[in-house]
């Protein structure tokens, strides 16, 4: 588990650090809330928990976004590739999950769930709804933060 966590962990600090530059929003570099701009960081706020019906299985996420557009990014398995889904902001704690649009325009996006940050920012809630009505939960507690490695650290921003 501890390989699976530090590699999970690298890829979400890497991954928020090559989105763009931001000001955390909080003292301790964490911006636990949707609508201020939490891309390109210096460490990634990192969520682990579970999704309800895969049981015991540990899954690592993290989030961006500018304020108004959200990726959330959920590392399931060590040997998985790295998932990442779509939302709209809402307010400061909550997110409408949409589906990808090839144009980006995720404000006429179709609705596919919600992301939801309770307990002051200590839990994140992503709620996945399927065409056929079935619900997938993930559940992740506030772990701590990832340092962006000093090699991605220079990196320029993708816009």
């Amino acid at each position: 588990m501890g390989t699976f966590l530090n590699r999970a962990l690298t890829i979400g600090a890497v991954w928020v650090t090559l989105l763009g530059h931001a000001v955390p929003a909080s003292g301790d570099g964490c911006a636990r809330r949707f609508d201020v701009m939490t891309t390109g960081l210096p460490a990634a706020c990192i969520f682990i928990g579970q999704i309800s019906a895969l049981g015991a299985s540990q899954i690592v996420a993290t989030f961006a976004g500018d304020g108004v557009v959200l990726v959330v990014s959920l590392v399931v398995d060590s040997g998985a590739p790295q998932l990442f889904f779509p939302a709209r902001v809402v307010t400061d704690t909550t997110a409408e999950l949409v589906r990808w649009r090839s144009d980006l325009n995720l404000a006429d996006a179709d609705l596919r769930g919600s992301v939801r940050l309770d307990s002051h920012g200590e839990l994140l809630l992503v709620r996945f709804d399927s065409d056929r009505g079935s619900t997938l939960e993930f559940r992740g507690r506030f772990a701590g933060m990832a340092s962006v490695p000093t090699t991605y650290a220079a990196a320029a921003p993708v816009r």
